[in-house]
Parts: structure tokens; sequence; C-alpha cells
């Protein structure tokens, strides 16, 4: 019998109108605009209260509102945004925001707009399972920001049908760009080394 193939990580995106240049953390960065489609077809990894943190790479090319770096919403939210939270990183102006629901949102506070067309970092990092949005901290090129919460300050609990997408929206459901998010807008820019963890970053 044949040996067993070596143990590769599973990577299944849908990609349309991405473009590779030159830049980015190691040579090359992925070109987003309003027509690009970046949309990992697998549910998951986010699930009911598990720990999901995030890390990537940008350098805007527009400044917009509430423009999607990267984006987990259900698959199967049609008519009626769903229960479960979503988990969707923009830059709102260039400050940082992450949102759990059309409604509930937390956003970085005293720093700096972001879209200054230079490379930054940002990560949010989840200290534990179902922990609160208020308890999830944002470190933007390395350092801590302060960050508040609009609306309520739920125990977080991720949709299970979920998808990832980045720079805008990929597999979810219609109510994302077409409903009650239609207010999140296609990110314009350079994205690179894009992170999910099941785990805590600090």
């Amino acid at each position: 019998m044949p040996s067993s193939p070596p143990c590769i990580e599973q990577y299944d995106a849908q990609v349309g109108n991405l473009e590779i240049v030159d830049g980015g953390v190691d040579g090359k960065a992925g070109r987003f605009n309003e027509s690009t489609r970046v949309g990992i077809w697998g549910m998951g990894p986010h699930s009911g209260g598990v720990i999901m943190s995030y890390s990537l790479y940008f350098k805007t090319e527009r400044i917009e509102r509430n423009m999607v770096l990267l984006h987990m919403g259900s698959i199967f939210a049609h008519r009626h945004e769903s229960k479960e939270h979503i988990m969707t990183l923009t830059l709102d102006h260039g400050i940082p925001t992450l949102y759990i629901s059309s409604s509930t949102r937390l956003a970085a506070t005293n720093i700096q707009g972001l879209a200054d067309g230079e490379w930054h970092q940002i990560a949010i990092s989840m200290p534990r399972k179902s922990a609160k949005l208020s308890e999830l901290v944002m470190i933007i090129d390395g350092e801590n920001v302060s960050a508040k919460v609009h609306g309520d300050d739920d125990y977080l609990f991720f949709s299970t049908n979920g998808r990832v997408s980045i720079g805008g929206y990929g597999q979810t459901g219609r109510v994302y760009d077409s409903n009650k998010f239609r207010f999140l807008s296609p990110y314009y820019g350079l994205i690179d080394e894009v992170f999910i963890w099941s785990k805590p970053l600090i």
C-alpha cells in the first residue's frame, strides 16, 4: 500500500477578483476592492461559546465607513438576523470596530484613524470561553488599546453554521448585504497574514 500523505492544514476557499501584489509582511499581499470575494467554504471554526481570536495586517487605499476586514456570519440567515453572534471586524473611517450583531459592537477609542495608507496590524483576543464583549482585548501594532461597547455587553455565543470571509461577504446569508447590515462596505486596500485561533492571544 502507498504511504499516507503528509498531514497538512485544510484550506478550502472560493476566491474571485483578488490581485496578489508586491508588499506586505512576507513580500506579497492581497489587494481587495468592491468586486473581490474571498470566502472560506467550510463552516467554523466558530462554534457556540468557544474562544476565538483574530490577527491580520492591512494597508488601506480608501477611507470608507465600516469596511469589512474579516467577517463571520451564518450561512442560513436569509430574512432575519440570527440570534447567535457574528464576529465581523471592520474599519469605521479607520477606527477598528468589531460587530457581534447589527446593533452591538466594540470600537477602539483614543486612537488616530488607521486608514492612512500605512501597514498596521490588528488583533482581537478572546480571553476565555463565553466571554463578554467588553472582555475582548484589542491590540493595534503590538499595543493594547482601550475599546468601548456600543449596545448590550453580551456573553459571546457564535453561530454554529457560520462561515468566514476576508475583505467583505463570502458564503454567508443574504441578510448581511441586503438587510440589517447594509451599513457595512467592502474593503479597499491590501490585507496580509490573516490568522484565526481557538485560543487567547495574551
